[in-house]
This record gives structure tokens, C-alpha cells and sequence, in this order.
């Protein structure tokens, strides 16, 4: 899904615009098991976060087709210091196609340090 790519690269670059258009109104959001309580916060923490993002040593990009119209993502990443992984966040995104396109409907970020 191209437009998954366009969306993590607006967070990574900090192009919070483009991230808020890619995200539903009524969407749902999970960072570290605690639920987000809107779009305007998830935007907010996007213009606040103090990028350049740490880069991790891999990452794994799956996408599940539900339907025409829903499709869901995950994505892996793992960071490693002196070649071992001592850290992984899983970041999982539902996407809906409606009137205005495809958006994401619900995401969970969660992080965890092994």
C-alpha cells in the first residue's frame, strides 16, 4: 500500500498535515496499551516529537487485504546496539475506504525494551 509509505514518512519528517489527512476523524489510537483520546492529540505529539528518529536495524512491513474497501498493516522494527536487539516497537494500522479515500481508522503503537 503506497499510501502507508506516504504516512510513515509524513511522521517521519515531520509533515503532520499530510499525516492528519491520512488519518479518519473518528479513528481510534493505543500508544503502549493506553488509549490516545483524539486525532487532535495524535497530531499534536506529531508536531512536538524531537525527530531525527532513532533508525532501527530492521524492519518488517506486512499488509492484510480484508476487503475492496479495509486492509490492515503491521510493522516491525527493531533496534539493536552492538548487534543485539534491545529494543521493538510493533505499530498496527487499520485502513478504511470511504468517501474521501483510504484512511486509517485505528492504530496501536506499542514499544517495548527487551
Amino acid at each position: 500500500m503506497e499510501l502507508t509509505d506516504i504516512e510513515i514518512n509524513a511522521f517521519r519528517t515531520g509533515d503532520c498535515q499530510t499525516m492528519s489527512d491520512l488519518i479518519d476523524e473518528n479513528a481510534t489510537y493505543y500508544l503502549d496499551g493506553m488509549k490516545a483520546p483524539s486525532k487532535d492529540m495524535i497530531i499534536g505529539f506529531c508536531n512536538r516529537i524531537q525527530r531525527p528518529f532513532e533508525k532501527p536495524s530492521n524492519v518488517t512491513t506486512n499488509y492484510f487485504p480484508i476487503s475492496n474497501k479495509s486492509a490492515y498493516t503491521i510493522r516491525i522494527m527493531e533496534f539493536a546496539k552492538e548487534g543485539n536487539v534491545y529494543k521493538k516497537e510493533i505499530v498496527t494500522k487499520i485502513w478504511v475506504k470511504g468517501e474521501d479515500g483510504w484512511k486509517i481508522s485505528h492504530l496501536h503503537s506499542t514499544i517495548k525494551k527487551l
